[in-house]
């Protein structure tokens, strides 16, 4: 939402996407380039979301991915983890992996990345 108020010039300024994108790779994400991680919760807590054990629920493609556009370091979270996504076993991603891998996290996590980068 935050990113197309902002693009349709109404309500955000680029800093406060800027500021969304670092809550995502400073405290979301786990820093790993090999094997991303996000947690559960937006703060960083990374406690069980109801049957969703820690990592599982880091759902990437709701959003955070439309950031990519705007910060760099979003952008290569999102890409590191779209490539891992598409080229390993389903059984060796991790579960904030896993839990993106699915048909409709895979579609927005490629369709978003061309946009992201058609600047």
């Amino acid at each position: 939402m935050a990113v197309s108020m902002y693009e349709a010039g109404i309500g955000f300024q680029l800093a406060d996407l800027q500021a969304m994108a670092r809550t995502f790779t400073t405290l979301i994400w786990n820093q790993s380039q090999s094997s991303p991680m996000f947690a559960n919760y937006i703060d960083g807590g990374n406690a069980a979301f109801g049957p969703h054990a820690p990592w599982a629920n880091g759902n990437i493609y709701l959003g955070w991915n439309m950031l990519g556009k705007y910060d760099p370091a979003t952008e290569l979270v999102l890409a590191l983890s779209d490539q891992i996504i598409q080229t390993q076993p389903p059984s060796s991603l991790n579960l904030s992996l896993d839990s993106n891998a699915t048909s409709y996290g895979l579609i927005e996590l490629s369709g978003t990345q061309a946009r992201n980068c058609a600047r």
